[in-house]
């Protein structure tokens, strides 16, 4: 006799039981709507907490993007010409070592050029890899950003250029 009143049932003799789908033992919900085990024995298709999150843009697409080059300035062109020429290019773009002794040049601290490094190139930094032009323009504005000690982020950069067009589009009229 228990504590209860009566003896605790006796363990599964079966492997069946002992593998039972639900969290309690009993095999109750229907076979048909239990097709993934979970912590109630419920279908995961059937939870609103399943709905399926839209999907966000590639943070690489971002980058290419961001700031196209109608949108900068004539320095971001030539800098980036003048590196191309100057045999820092690799595939028709700037070569990450290039783009580091750029960052060590900014005089910015290491952790914001790690930081800079980390938003243009999220998947490494191999030296296999080389910045467009899009991407190398994109690093110019985080430098700048860093600079004027703003927070270094994309989105910094993007209500930089739409401050920019708007002061443009004001000068304009």
């Amino acid at each position: 006799m228990s504590l209860f009143g009566e003896s605790p049932p006796e363990r599964p003799t079966s492997v069946a039981a002992a593998h039972s789908k639900s969290l309690f033992g009993d095999d109750s919900v229907p076979e048909a709507r239990n097709t993934t085990p979970s912590l109630f024995a419920d279908n995961a298709d059937d939870s609103p907490w399943s709905l399926p999150t839209p999907k966000k843009a590639a943070r690489k697409n971002l980058v290419k993007q961001l700031l196209p080059a109608n949108e900068v300035p004539e320095s971001y062109i030539d800098a980036f010409d003048n590196l191309l020429n100057s045999g820092e290019g690799r595939g028709g773009g700037i070569s990450v070592p290039a783009v580091q002794k750029l960052l060590e040049s900014s005089r910015l601290s290491s952790s914001d050029q790690e930081r800079i490094l980390s938003l243009v190139l999220p998947a490494g930094k191999d030296s296999t890899t080389s910045l467009g032009r899009s991407e190398f323009n994109v690093v110019l504005a985080l430098i700048g950003l860093g600079q004027e000690e703003e927070e270094i982020s994309l989105d910094s950069v993007d209500e930089r250029r739409k401050r920019e067009l708007n002061t443009a589009l004001i000068r304009r009229t």
